[in-house]
């Protein structure tokens, strides 16, 4: 088995991908299986609001990220640590982005199998930034603080 270094994706990172993919597109399907209820008012207005920010969110990953994008949690060999825009404030905007939809969905159709799905969704994407932090710190000398000063997936918390 060949060696690996910091920037060569391995079985880890090719797991955590599959799980993602598996988990999304269960959440899909599950919302869209579910009968639609009748949504109360607030479950309502907080889709209308999480569902846009997160969408937004998003967007303002990919803007800071450019050609750095990688579905997998191994940085590419040529990738700097991004500080600016959204990663000023969110390590892992692009995870909180799709954990907030996920909620959205969830927000929309709260039956068993959705809520059961956006918990996974959310605990898959803990994980697979706890793995991803762990490369980065060793890639980039300044990580370390740069996580100290910055909020993980979940808005507000380190």
């Amino acid at each position: 088995m060949a060696p690996t270094d910091e920037t060569t994706p391995g079985r880890v990172d090719a797991l955590l991908v599959s799980l993602q993919a598996g988990v999304g597109l269960g959440l899909l399907l599950a919302f869209m299986t579910a009968a639609p209820t009748g949504t109360p008012t607030l479950r309502r207005i907080l889709a209308a609001l999480l569902g846009p920010a997160s969408l937004a969110l998003g967007a303002a990953a990919l803007a800071a990220m450019r050609h750095q994008l990688r579905i997998r949690p191994t940085p590419r060999a040529d990738a700097t640590l991004l500080e600016n825009g959204i990663y000023r404030r969110l390590r892992h905007p692009m995870y909180t982005a799709v954990v907030g939809l996920a909620l959205t969905l969830a927000s929309l159709r709260p039956t068993g199998p959705v809520l059961a799905l956006t918990a996974a969704n959310l605990v898959l994407y803990l994980v697979k930034a706890r793995y991803e932090e762990g490369r980065l710190c060793r890639r980039f000398p300044g990580y370390e603080d740069y996580r100290r000063r910055t909020w993980g997936v979940v808005p507000g918390l380190r």
